[in-house]
Formats: structure tokens, sequence, C-alpha cells
């Protein structure tokens, strides 16, 4: 999470907070060498003990929706700071300030301001100088259901728990149209024979009140309703039926369709043996009930998870005839690093493409109606991805179902950080990258018709055309990722990730738009650069001449050439090599930009994604991590350049800019020692925390 400052002690010491809730000053303690962080442990027990300090004073921002569509503004409200005190405050996009203003905190500490942010993108909301929140604004979400996906949803994990209003608005405005949920069936059914469903109406209701439709995921048995049975007994198996009948005449056209069981793998659920049986069942009770509108009735509910994407589930549910008791099956294609690629298992790739044509192939056995849901997809290794390539993955994949009109439908999963992680908003619900980039692309979809798929015989350059109801041809393209994952059992994901910027060239017509990820304008060219994040291009073409084809590979996300460095905790300052030093072990600082040579760099690819960065006056010499120090605090210096692990870093996109990291030591980062503006500070690295605003650099 972004750190939250909190109110300066007597002392001027600042401190800050991960989140609400979180440990008072733990990330700004591990920004502090021993000695300085000895010395402040010992300020902030004195201000305990004199009462000066405790964890209420933390100041705090947050949005009255962190979302909002494009043309309108936010409502940002603030706490804990100091009385009648003076805030400012700047909406940054990519490191710099695109609005600035001001608001008075009254006599409690708090605040309430609009921030008149209108145009599309996501930002960063800095207050008295630090990250405070994110949020998005997002394209306008429309109702229009012409689109290659019929139903295009997200994961929550909501259910009875409190609600914020805001979060239904903020779930529309990803321009979705619904979201799979649990209701448990252990809360509804207390006494047996009774249902009771009040501690969901709201969430529900609040659903229907955006028009959102819910698929109810019933996911899992209710030991006190089945009392002895057991779960695969056809006593509980008649309960389940009658529990899921029961929530389906309670919401009825609230709720659109019901998914039997939530991942029933062998060998507790047979899927031609007693999962059979419960969908069965499950179908008749259904049926039995004439419930107007019927509502979709989804089997396997992504069965056999763990067995890779052979569909071996659903293939010997099917063969044993369970089509005549669903109206499709789903799967959940977790594919490790891409939709695109995937992973290798066995002797075939596992990606969401193929996961794809397994629903084709049940489509042709069975009819259009028996197609395919992926009502999950996602991430993982959640615990290794950085925010804009998660972003990435959830685009791409919703891009690569779109091509499969078997697939009737299709949840990301998850909407809300869950346990800590997998989300598109963190668990305050103010939105990663995640969240404007899949806005973007829902949106996108809406209106258009698939068209056809184009991949270039070196599979790194992707595109997919579209036809809208203007008739105009359009085109997502984007880059895949630099090589296949090769994920066996007991091997771990490599958490590193090598970008990719393919060169391609692209048949356009005079007028041709664009937009990028974010939403935001590009103007098409028919030479053009498109990395893992894909653009998305109105040809103006009325008729499909399009090509697209690869020019040039570039493993990594930058192009070679001079680049200035900001640290997103000084805008003002830049990335400087002391007195223009030129012998090896000139410091490395920052310093108020000056546009002198000594601040300029030059980035060099050296291969494997990784920059060789020089000073432009001296660029034999490069940046060097001190003696291949590995530590938090290891300096930062200029050296000759000999090709060492230590001389060549990885850049990685990143919230608000990139994170550049040296090749020896790939979970440090270039860092400004204790994230001072100080003209002076030394560079160092240090582990990388998302959204610390001392490891976070813009580069223009």
């Amino acid at each position: 999470m972004i750190p939250h400052r909190i109110s300066p002690f007597p002392s001027g010491i600042v401190l800050r907070l991960h989140s609400a809730g979180a440990p008072i000053a733990h990330r700004a303690f591990s920004r502090l060498n021993r000695c300085d962080t000895l010395i402040t442990i010992l300020l902030v027990a004195l201000a305990l003990i004199a009462g000066g300090i405790n964890e209420a004073d933390a100041q705090a921002v947050s949005f009255t929706a962190p979302s909002w569509p494009i043309g309108s503004s936010g409502t940002a409200n603030g706490s804990g700071f100091p009385a009648n005190s003076t805030v400012t405050l700047a909406a940054m996009h990519n490191g710099v300030a695109v609005w600035t203003g001001s608001a008075t905190a009254n006599s409690s500490g708090a605040f309430s301001t609009t921030v008149p942010v209108t145009s599309i993108g996501f930002y960063i909301l800095n207050a008295n100088g630090w990250p405070a929140i994110n949020f998005a604004v997002v394209p306008v979400p429309t109702t229009t259901s012409n689109k290659p996906i019929s139903w295009v949803a997200v994961n929550t994990h909501f259910k009875q728990h409190s609600i914020p209003s805001t979060a239904f608005l903020n779930l529309k405005n990803l321009s979705i149209d619904g979201v799979r949920d649990e209701l448990g069936w252990a809360t509804v059914e207390t006494t047996p024979g009774v249902y009771d469903f009040s501690m969901y109406d709201s969430y529900v209701n609040g659903l229907a009140g955006q028009n959102l439709s819910l698929m109810f995921c019933a996911s899992t048995f209710n030991n006190q309703a089945i009392s002895a049975d057991a779960s695969t007994s056809d006593a509980a198996k008649d309960k389940y039926a009658n529990f899921v009948v029961a929530a389906l005449q309670h919401y009825g056209s609230k709720i659109f369709a019901v998914e039997v069981l939530n991942e029933p793998n062998k060998p507790t659920w047979v899927p031609d043996g007693n999962y059979l049986t419960l969908a069965m069942k499950t179908w008749t009770a259904i049926s039995g009930a004439h419930l107007s509108p019927s509502p979709y009735v989804i089997s396997c509910g992504g069965g056999g998870i763990g067995e890779g994407i052979g569909g071996d589930f659903s293939a010997q549910f099917y063969a044993a005839g369970g089509a005549a008791y669903c109206t499709g099956f789903s799967q959940h294609p977790y594919t490790a690093y891409s939709g695109d690629l995937g992973y290798h298992s066995g002797s075939s790739a596992a990606n969401i493409g193929n996961a794809c044509s397994i629903s084709t192939s049940r489509t042709t056995s069975h009819g259009q109606t028996k197609g395919g849901w992926m009502t999950e997809y996602g991430w993982t290794a959640p615990t290794s991805i950085r925010e804009p390539q998660q972003a990435g993955f959830l685009v791409r994949g919703l891009l690569t179902v779109s091509e499969y009109p078997s697939i009737h439908g299709v949840a990301a999963y998850e909407y809300q950080d869950y346990n800590g992680l997998w989300g598109m908003t963190h668990a305050d619900l103010s939105p990663k990258t995640a969240y404007q980039a899949f806005a973007v692309a829902a949106n996108f979809l809406r209106g258009k018709t698939y068209v056809r798929h184009i991949q270039s015989d070196s599979t790194y350059l992707w595109a997919d055309v579209y036809k809208d109801t203007n008739g105009k041809y359009w085109v997502a393209v984007w880059g895949a990722e630099d090589t296949e994952a090769n994920v066996k059992a007991g091997t771990p994901i490599d958490p590193t990730f090598v970008e990719n910027r393919v060169s391609f060239n692209i048949t356009l017509a005079a007028g041709a738009t664009g937009y990028n990820w974010e939403g935001q304008s590009i103007t098409p060219s028919t030479s053009m650069v498109a990395g893992t994040q894909p653009m998305f291009i109105n040809t103006n073409l009325t008729t499909d001449t399009i090509t697209v084809s690869q020019t040039a590979v570039s493993n990594g996300p930058i192009a070679n050439g001079n680049w200035i460095m900001t640290p997103a905790c000084a805008s003002d300052s830049r990335l400087d090599a002391q007195g223009s030093g030129t012998t090896n072990g000139t410091k490395v600082q920052i310093w108020l930009n000056n546009g002198n040579p000594n601040q300029k760099w030059i980035f060099t690819n050296v291969g494997n994604g990784l920059y060789e960065i020089s000073p432009s006056y001296a660029p034999t010499l490069c940046l060097d991590v001190s003696g291949h120090g590995t530590t938090d605090g290891t300096a930062v210096q200029l050296w000759t350049y000999e090709g060492n692990t230590n001389q060549q870093w990885r850049i990685s996109s990143v919230a608000g800019g990139y994170r550049i990291s040296p090749s020896h030591a790939l979970n440090e980062c270039l860092n400004v020692t204790g994230g001072s503006n100080v003209n002076g500070t030394q560079i160092d690295i240090d582990t990388f925390v998302d959204g610390d605003p001392a490891s976070i650099w813009t580069l223009k």
C-alpha cells in the first residue's frame, strides 16, 4: 500500500504508515540507518510518554469514491491533520503534477475538498508532499449490449461483510456487467429448513441498484444443515439443491446465474459420479421451481484446478451426460505469466487461448448454449508481481477471451485485495493500475464485434481486429512477454519479468485515432511501438484491409538514449553525478534541476531486459552498486563499466513511474536515502516497496 504521512513529532521527525491499521512507522524505520533508527525510536518513546502522539494522530486521506467517470470530479477527505492547518494537495500523473490545490483542516484536523481532475487516467494524490492515495478517472460506463463477450465481470468477496456504498459505484465504473460471489449456505440455513438471507440483502440490492447482475457461486456445503449426512450423499445433495432454489426464489432476477460448487476437485467429487448426481439434482430442483426468468446453471465450477488446462473434469462430466443438467460449464485458467503464452505443462502450453479452445470443443459437441464460462482467471504468483504487470495480464487475458464466441462470460479474479493479494484495488478500495486498465479494456469491447486475430511469426506482436457499430475497424495491439514461462512441479516462478517494446507497422486511414491502457489519447502512425500494456487504435478504415507486422523487438520497457531521472519523493530534483566527477567512486546523489550534463543519463540495453546507465558527460562510467553489495543502504556510485551484474539494471513499470533494480540483487532498487528531497542526498539501494516515492523514478 501507499504510505500515509502522520503528524510531525515535536522534534520534527515525520513518520509514515503503510495503511490504516499498519504498525506506526514500520516502513519509515526501514528507510533509516541503524543509528538514526535508534534515535528515532527513542524520540518516539519520549513522545509517547509525554502523550504527544498516538496512532489516532495518523494523518489519512481518502476519497468519497476513488474512481469517477471522465468529465466529473472527486472529493478527497482528510483526517488527523493539525487543527486549522493548510494541507497542500497535488494530483500526480507519472510523477508530474496535473493539478495542485489546498484544503484547510478544521478544528478537529479534518477536511473535505473537491479534486477537479476530469481527464481520464490513473493518478496518485499527494498530501503535504507525500503520496496519500490512488484514484482513477475512467471512461463513462455504457450499457451497450453489443460486445464479443456477453457477460464481463469481476469476482468479489463481500458477501455479508460491511460494504461502503461507493463500492457498488466503483464496480459499475469498471464497465462490467456483474460480479461473481458466494452466499454462504452455513450462514443462511442455521436451522434446518429455515433460510434467512437478510445479511446478504444489502449486498445483492446494492448490485442491482447499479444494474449489476450476480452470479451466485453455491460453493460450499453446510455441515449443520446436512447433519450426519456425508456431503456426497444423496440426502445432502437434495438439501444443497433446496438451498440453491431458496436463494433464487428470494432474489429473483437479481441472480442471473448459479454455479454448482467452486472447484469440485477429485477424488472428493468425481465428474462422472457424485458430482454428476449433484448437478442433476440441482438442475431438477431449479427446473421444478419454474423460475422466471430462468437462471443460467453453470456446471463444473472450474473443477480440475491443479490439473492444468486440459479440461479433464468437464470432459468426463459431459461424456457422462452432464450437458443435460446445465447451460454451460466453467473453467479457472490460472496461467502463471500471461494469457498470451502461459506456461508449459507436459507437452503443450497452458494458456488462456488453449482454455478457450476447450470451450469451443464442448460447444461443437453439445451446442452453443453449453459453452464455456471463465468464472475465474488471474495470477498464480501474486506475491511476485507488480501492479502494471498484473494490469497487463488481466487486460490481455480479457482480449484473448473476446476472440472466442464459445465463451459466454468471464470474471477476473478479483476486485479487492483478498488476504492482502490479487485485487484490482487495495483493501481500502483505492485502485491499482489493473483497475484503470481493466475499466478501459472492458469499455473498449462494448459496441464492438470481434473480427480476427493477428500474431506475428515471432509471437511477440499480438493484435485483435474489431468492428464498431459505425463500421470502423479497430485494432487492440500489444507485445507479449519475453519468453514462455516454463513452470513445472517444484520449480518456483521467476519473479523477474522482461517487458518488451515491439516495433510494428500498421495500415491506417487518414484521421486514425487511439488511446493507451489508461484511456489517454495517442496519435497513431503507420510505424509504432507497443508494450505489454495493450493500446487501442481506430484505424478509421471501413474495410478490413488491415495489416500489422512486427519490425523489431527490444527486451526492455524504454528505448536506448538520453534520459533525465526524477525521484517521486523530490519532483524538483534530478539524479545527479556530484561535481560532474570522472573518477571511480564519484558520489551519485539528487540535486535540484539545473539542466547540466551531469543530470542526463544514457540508457543502453545490454540484453535480457538489462540496461547500462551512464552519465552523458562520461559514457565510460556507469551507475555501480558499491562492492556488489546486496543489503539495504549500499551506496550507488560511478565506476568504469565492466559489464558486471552490479552495473546492469532492470527497468520495470510501476505505478507512478519505474522501478530500477540492479541485476545482482533484483529485490533491491535504486533509492533516495530516507526519501529525502535535500540537495546532496546519497543514492543507495533498498528493498522495493510498492508506492514508496523514494524508489520510484520518472524518465524523460
